[in-house]
């Protein structure tokens, strides 16, 4: 009698465990597509955002915002270029905004 309730135990046991494995695989599989569909969609709003912000900061934008707005020179087509006079000193800086790091240069 035994051995018929531990084979039956057994048997249930098993078969429990198999079923719970099985809805541990379907809810872990479901998860992972919501987060595959998330991970998509924020790249996708990544793209959109690199794309405008590429055209904000376009070269020709900068230079016609700069003459604009602020005052700033246009020497060619590849240069916007500020004069910043300090009247304290006599002195003046100037900038050069399209260069990869930007540079300034002090003369006296």
């Amino acid at each position: 009698m035994k051995k018929i309730i531990v084979i039956v135990f057994l048997f249930a046991a098993t078969i429990f465990l198999h079923y719970y494995n099985h809805h541990i695989i379907i809810n872990t599989s479901r998860r992972c597509a919501k987060l595959e569909d998330y991970r998509k969609v924020k790249e996708q709003t990544k793209n959109s955002l690199l794309t405008h912000n590429s055209s904000l900061s376009s070269r020709s934008r900068i230079q016609k915002l700069a003459a604009e707005k602020l005052n700033m020179v246009a020497c060619g087509p590849n240069e916007v270029i500020n004069i910043i006079k300090n009247k304290k000193n006599n002195t003046f800086c100037l900038v050069d905004y399209f260069v990869p790091s930007v540079e300034a240069m002090n003369t006296n």
